[in-house]
């Protein structure tokens, strides 16, 4: 770093490190004034180079400086993750050719071998992305001598090859791309990879300056089944979600700050959702930092349909919406999917569910409303038959309190809880523990028989009034 600076080399990068040159020199004495005047030859190496947040290990080159011009040959190095330095490091090797004096053209060309791809990630300043795995490859530089510190100048190309990589926790096999860097911006041409499974291509420009602006645009190809658990594990889904997926998205945004929009299709077939398999699903996306919007939404699942959207903020000072309508589904297999569901329900039901999500007032839980009105001509909930159920919910401080109720028998039913629930302290008072409750009010115990399929009730008459409470995560009740 002391030595470029007394040479008054600009360069935007943070370099730091040691590095050692044998040299030979030779001038003529009546021109020891003028650098192209110089010649010399000899070696030029370093026990570690730091680029920003990249080190080079044992950087080794030939050097020559002749008429003006600056040779690096035999240029070799190597790149290992901290604290894996004694293991296989990745290498490179290649040449460096600089016009001096007068200013010219730097070149450059590197043959990569299993570079460590976060290692890479390091060198560029402001760009937070965290990487894995290994690439190689073949890449080709050009940038003006006097400029060689303004990525807007540089031309080149590569083509990299890697067998998996990491990007931001994502995993990629059989990754192949041909990419070329002009005018300030690198240029993925063409890419294809396997993502979890699934084939992918892509073409992508990233800016190299400013705020690393970036557009892209990828698609997937529905010819193998994968599990949607592996591609987006933040989901935390309960049951697997596997299908064939023909997806094409485009985003666009900046890397530092980082900021996008995303928009895209997505078309899932051979859908297994829980045990319901045969599903499909088709809907339009929209992505920013602070919302998710889904639209267009048709399926045919769980034995029915449903169509339906959804407006989720993803930051609290924010509202939205969502609306779902839905035919002859099958509750009992869409209830899989949600662990510990509280109200079993069941049968084929039509109906809607639609709500509101406002935004959070003061860093609070946010306070949800969510209407609910289903039916079904065989619809039991809780095991008891049910002409329709129609309700109440609202989301607070992370959970669901819901109110439903309905006709069953004659007589009617509610059910008031909240999901999920939490597990009670078993010194707390019993009346001031956060409890659900189920009632049934004049059920006419002579349509028992037939509605719960059990003839030894046929003799009964009479009304019937059930109370029972119980703690939300479901351990007690009594009634």
């Amino acid at each position: 770093a002391e030595l470029l600076q007394k040479l008054d080399v600009k360069v935007s990068y943070k370099v730091a490190g040691r590095v050692t040159a044998e040299a030979t020199i030779a001038v003529g004495v009546t021109d020891a004034a003028s650098s192209s005047a110089y010649r010399f030859a000899g070696k030029l190496s370093s026990p570690a180079l730091t680029l920003e947040g990249l080190t080079i290990r044992d950087l080794a080159a030939n050097m020559r400086y002749e008429n003006g011009r600056f040779t690096l040959t035999e240029l070799v190095g190597k790149v290992s993750p901290p604290g894996q330095e004694n293991g296989a490091p990745g290498t490179f090797r290649g040449t460096v050719n600089a016009a001096v004096s007068p200013p010219g053209e730097v070149t450059a060309a590197l043959t990569l071998d299993r570079i460590p791809v976060g290692e890479i990630l390091k060198a560029l300043p402001d760009l937070k992305l965290a990487g894995g795995g290994a690439a190689s490859g073949r890449v080709t530089m050009t940038a003006p001598y006097e400029n060689l510190s303004d990525p807007a100048t540089w031309t080149g190309s590569g083509e990299v090859t890697s067998d998996e990589l990491v990007v931001e926790g994502r995993t990629a096999k059989d990754v192949r791309l041909a990419a070329s860097v002009a005018k300030g911006a690198l240029t993925v041409k063409e890419a294809k990879l396997t993502l979890e499974g699934i084939p992918v291509t892509a073409e992508a420009t990233v800016g190299l300056t400013g705020k690393y602006p970036f557009t892209a645009a990828v698609r997937t190809t529905a010819t193998s089944v994968a599990d949607v658990r592996k591609l987006v594990p933040e989901l935390k889904l309960p049951a697997p979600v596997e299908g064939a997926f023909d997806t094409e998205t485009k985003v666009t945004g900046t890397a530092s700050p980082l900021t996008y929009t995303a928009t895209g299709r997505v078309d899932a077939s051979k859908l297994t959702l829980a045990r319901s398999t045969a599903n499909h699903i088709e809907l339009k996306w929209e992505l920013t930092p602070e919302r998710l919007v889904v639209s267009d939404l048709k399926a045919e699942t769980f034995g029915g349909s449903l169509s339906g959207n959804a407006n989720v903020p993803l930051v609290p000072d924010k509202g939205g919406e969502f609306a779902l309508q839905f035919k002859e589904l099958d509750a009992a297999a869409a209830t899989e999917l949600v662990p510990d569901f509280p109200v079993k329900i069941a049968g084929k039901v039509s109906g809607k569910v639609a709500g509101t999500i406002p935004p959070s007032k003061d860093g609070q839980g946010r306070v949800g409303n969510l209407d609910v009105d289903l039916s079904a001509p065989k619809l039991t909930v809780q095991g008891i038959p049910a002409e329709r159920l129609t309700g109440k919910a609202a989301l607070k401080g992370g959970a669901l309190e819901y109110a439903l109720e309905g006709k069953t028998l004659g007589g009617s039913f509610e059910i008031n809880g909240r999901y999920p629930g939490q597990a009670q302290k078993d010194k707390e008072p019993v009346g001031k523990r956060d409890r659900g409750f189920f009632r049934l009010s004049g059920v006419d115990l002579s349509r028992l028989s037939a509605g719960l399929g059990f003839d030894a009730l046929r003799p009964l008459r009479g009304r019937l009034d059930l109370n029972f409470d119980f703690d939300n995560d479901l351990s007690t009740g009594s009634g």
